[in-house]
């Protein structure tokens, strides 16, 4: 029994109403999930890329041998025949390229192929047809050409530098006289070649190439 002569223990006092929100803050930032780390990508075992075996195999090869450069075809040379146009085509072609030169600035040439010796009535057309043919067989698909009098023809060569047109002209006077043979040397071709500066036309081109052959 209890010595009534001593005071009863007092109780306890009751905890505080904030005591428990502070113990539960401390708590919460204590406790923190542990962070994962990223997973690292791993390539399945069956994997392939064909990228790769195709770099292993060039290095085993070693390196590849350079191939020979094969040598540009010769742009004045044609394949096929050109033929020959009438004086309404040949204008109409000789419009186009001088809007298409004026837009693009790209090089032309043109020629004047002149011939000289016995052409007076039939015989003019009888000298004018090998001439004619040794241009249709030398010239571009891409040239045009016209006979513009009894003993002149005019080609039209778009994309053609002057110094590139002279060597072509060059062999066009000889592919003329081989073909001339037969009708005796008094027969002469004269070729004359001249590109339109800036400030001029085509048409300009074809009027000085026409001055500067001899009369």
């Amino acid at each position: 029994m209890s010595d009534p002569s001593l005071p009863e223990p007092s109780a306890p006092p009751p905890p505080s109403p904030s005591a428990e929100p502070a113990e539960a803050a401390v708590g919460e930032r204590q406790v923190r999930p542990v962070a994962r780390r990223p997973r690292r990508f791993v390539l399945p075992d069956d994997h392939q890329d064909p990228r790769t075996s195709d770099r292993i195999e060039a290095f085993l090869d070693g390196p590849t041998r350079p191939r020979r450069k094969r040598p540009p075809p010769d742009p004045t040379r044609a394949h096929f025949p050109i033929r020959l146009d009438t004086r309404t085509d040949w204008n109409a072609a000789l419009k186009r390229e001088e809007a298409r030169t004026i837009r693009y600035r790209r090089p032309v040439t043109v020629l004047v192929i002149d011939f000289s010796g016995p052409v007076g009535g039939t015989d003019a057309d009888r000298i004018a047809s090998p001439v004619g043919e040794a241009i249709r067989n030398e010239a571009r698909e891409t040239d045009r050409c016209a006979r513009v009098g009894p003993s002149r023809f005019h080609l039209l060569m778009p994309e053609t530098p002057h110094t590139q047109a002279v060597h072509f002209a060059d062999r066009l006077q000889a592919a003329c006289v081989a073909r001339l043979v037969e009708h005796g040397p008094e027969v002469t071709v004269r070729i004359e070649a001249v590109s339109p500066v800036p400030g001029q036309t085509i048409a300009d081109a074809l009027v000085l190439a026409g001055t500067r052959l001899p009369d």
